[in-house]
């Protein structure tokens, strides 16, 4: 066997070729170059790839259209570009609109909104697919959805009750805000209300002082009878006072609102923010009292606010989408009236998995592997395919029904097997199949969808394929699809050319180190101990089986004309020797 080596060598650059460390990886270190190993495949098979371009249907472009909308509005990493995952539902529908999962939640939240449904009937409804007869229908039904959505936004009190809550949340925290302002700049260092009734003059002047801030803040008129009774700020005046939280992050109490000028002076005050109290803060450590006020009403303005943001975002997308759909699904009805031949499978079934029908059928007597990234997206070709008549295997689930389905597959039972590219790239041989089919680009970035790229041809394309491979992507025109598949060549490119690493190619000695072979001379073997830690940073350690130690310590005896006894059953190396 290979003897082990403890190295530590350390250079600036590459070494020669007579260093003794390149001795010894010359010796013992083999490694193939990936132009190696794709010789030795390509040797055996020829593999042909090509891209078939999809035209899409008018209604589908609409619901790639309303989708990359969304994603670009909710784009949470723009390094990623097109990978970031609030595109997920528009590299779905290119294959049909039914597979885009944020599509099914919306029918499904209509379906439970309009019904008393479970959530547990909802969750199984938005994980089923293929509930549609046709792209058109499922489409109608969409529309049908958004108007709801729109109806029941516009006639609830959501936002009118969000608008006026986030209104009346700012005017508390800037007024508080003021307060504490004035606090921080006023000479006074204690407080001036804390017994008022003893208040000498300069605390009644800070209190009438700080009033004054209040007032001001919510009218800006003469204050002639005083900060307390002015009818004009007394109309303007609001005070929210959100709920407190426990350590938990849960809200403790009712949240209500103070509506008069003099409640708003009394809070800050003798009540919940007056000079001197203290809070204890959600950490459990305590803090001033309006700072702490402060505190939790920005958070709580946040909240109301992205909520108020997020409902109006919303019913603006709906008004855009209903306007867009019902276009659409007016023009489709039409054109598919007149539809004829590949066309109206199209529209029954969408135009990728009608390219992928064309396909199929144009090459009937061949074997298909076909990949998605998406598990619904296979589910729905699968009832898709056997709708038109075209026998095939999804190969998920138990171990078992995954065996039986690529035991169909490869018995030729059925020549189509659908796989998934994330889950089921690597691992099975499938090298009857001829064909490499991908429906849409995989991977979560271009490097790991050039990865799964390479393991799914490698289903087919391997030693011992014996036919031409042919490996397709389909496209849909005017996608994000062609921007993937470009990045996942270039970032396949860039995986090739690292791992064709010819530093380490073995031209010398090959068949004696691929065979693991190990020849030790005798002149080695009488070597004196010291010697061997003599040599710097390297140790030497025998890895040879037991059965070959036996034979070398058999042979010795034979040439010593010794006789020794081997106990084979404790397998210990010491041994009586006897004359």
């Amino acid at each position: 066997g290979f003897k082990r080596l403890k190295l530590d060598v350390e250079s600036e650059g590459r070494l020669s070729s007579c260093h003794p460390f390149e001795k010894i990886k010359a010796k013992l270190y083999v490694r193939s170059p990936q132009s190696v190993a794709d010789e030795a495949v390509v040797a055996t098979a020829s593999v042909n790839k090509q891209t078939v371009t999809v035209v899409p249907r008018d209604i589908e472009k609409t619901f790639y259209g309303i989708a990359y909308g969304k994603g670009m509005a909710m784009q949470t990493n723009p390094a990623l570009g097109d990978w970031d995952p609030s595109f997920h539902s528009c590299r779905q529908l290119t294959v049909h609109p039914e597979a885009s999962e944020d599509l099914r939640k919306q029918l499904a939240a209509n379906r439970s909104s309009s019904s008393s449904s479970s959530s547990s009937s909802s969750t199984a409804a938005v994980n089923r697919v293929g509930r549609y007869a046709s792209v058109d229908s499922f489409a109608r039904q969409s529309l049908n959805a958004a108007r709801s959505r729109l109806r029941e936004l516009q006639s609830s009190d959501y936002i009118p009750r969000l608008q006026v809550e986030v209104k009346d949340t700012k005017k508390s925290l800037e007024v508080a805000e003021k307060v504490k302002h004035f606090r921080e700049n006023d000479s006074r260092a204690a407080n001036p209300f804390a017994a008022v009734g003893n208040a000498d003059a300069s605390d009644t002047a800070a209190m009438q002082r700080e009033a004054n801030v209040i007032h001001d803040y919510f009218c800006a008129c003469c204050r002639a009878d005083g900060p307390y009774s002015c009818s004009r700020a007394d109309g303007n005046a609001v005070l929210r006072l959100v709920r407190e939280r426990n350590r938990f992050n849960s809200p403790i109490g009712p949240e209500f609102t103070k509506g008069s000028i003099n409640s708003v002076i009394e809070h800050f005050a003798t009540g919940y923010c007056r000079v001197g109290a203290t809070k204890q803060a959600e950490d459990g450590s305590s803090r001033d009292a309006l700072d702490h006020y402060i505190s939790i009403t920005k958070r709580s303005l946040t909240g109301k606010t992205t909520s108020l943001n997020n409902m109006q975002k919303e019913a603006d997308n709906l008004t855009v989408q209903i306007e867009a759909l019902a276009k659409s699904t007016a023009e489709s009805r039409a054109a598919r009236a007149a539809a004829r031949g590949n066309d109206n499978i199209a529209a029954a079934n969408g135009s990728k998995p009608a390219a992928l029908i064309q396909y199929l059928e144009e090459n009937s007597g061949d074997r298909h592997i076909v990949f998605s990234m998406w598990h619904d997206v296979l589910r729905l070709v699968q009832q898709t395919l056997n709708r038109n008549g075209i026998e095939c295997v999804f190969c998920h689930g138990s171990n078992d029904n995954m065996q039986a389905a690529i035991g169909s597959f490869t018995s030729g039972k059925v020549n189509v097997i659908l796989l998934s590219a994330r889950a089921k790239a690597s691992g099975a041989n499938l090298q009857c199949a001829s064909h490499v089919i991908f429906l849409d680009p995989p991977g979560e970035h271009a490097d790991h969808g050039a990865t799964l790229e390479k393991q799914a041809i490698g289903r087919a394309v391997r030693m011992g394929q014996d036919k031409p491979v042919t490996v397709t992507r389909f496209c849909v025109e005017g996608t994000l699809e062609a921007a993937l598949y470009s990045e996942i060549d270039r970032a396949s490119s860039r995986i090739t050319k690292r791992d064709d690493d010819q530093t380490y190619t073995i031209t010398e000695g090959t068949d004696t180190m691929l065979a693991r072979q190990v020849t030790i001379e005798s002149a080695d073997m009488g070597q004196d101990q010291d010697e061997e830690e003599d040599d710097d940073g390297i140790e030497h350690m025998e890895t040879s089986t037991e059965e070959d130690r036996i034979k070398r310590r058999m042979e010795e005896a034979r040439l010593n004309g010794t006789v020794i006894e081997v106990d084979d059953e404790d397998g210990d190396d010491s041994a009586d020797a006897e004359e």
